[in-house]
């Protein structure tokens, strides 16, 4: 995970360097692409990375846990200040559970959890659907794209908003 999160923290300062704050997409992109780009040139690295993500995700021994926490502990404050620059009408939790969840879904789709999965409509509504596609850029757009929405239009805003 070094090479994915040194990534991480080099797009996600150049974002900072330019003028204004990043937008949701961007610090998406900065997060997601290395996870799933980086990891499609080192094909080798998948078995090892989706053992060791399917461990972090199943495995409740606090050791595999801690280990996770090693390597994203350098990056996630990093992250959680840029989305909550992002997205100001969030308080700090909503913007925890939603980097959560981003970090939740990313883990899925590295770990490929869900690949062979194929999706078949409802009976009489047409034929069954094709494997998704095993393209990563075709996959990282579909899981920025989802996680932008998401996070930009799913969470309920908590900022001054008391109850009705």
């Amino acid at each position: 995970m070094q090479p994915v999160n040194a990534e991480r923290v080099l797009r996600l300062r150049a974002l900072q360097a330019q003028d204004g704050a990043p937008s949701v997409e961007q610090v998406v992109r900065a997060f997601v692409e290395p996870g799933l780009l980086l990891d499609s040139h080192h094909s080798d690295r998948r078995p090892a990375v989706a053992r060791f993500i399917g461990r972090v995700l199943f495995d409740p021994s606090a050791r595999i846990r801690q280990l996770f926490a090693d390597q994203v502990d350098p990056v996630e404050g990093r992250f959680l200040d840029a989305l909550g620059a992002a997205l100001p009408d969030q308080d700090a939790d909503t913007v925890r559970f939603g980097y959560t969840s981003m970090l939740g879904l990313l883990a899925l789709h590295q770990a490929a959890t869900f690949s062979a999965i194929k999706c078949r409509p409802a009976e009489g509504k047409g034929a069954a659907s094709e494997a998704p596609s095993s393209d990563e850029g075709l996959a990282c757009e579909r899981l920025v794209g989802f996680l932008t929405a998401g996070l930009t239009h799913g969470l309920r805003p908590t900022k001054n908003h008391g109850p009705s």
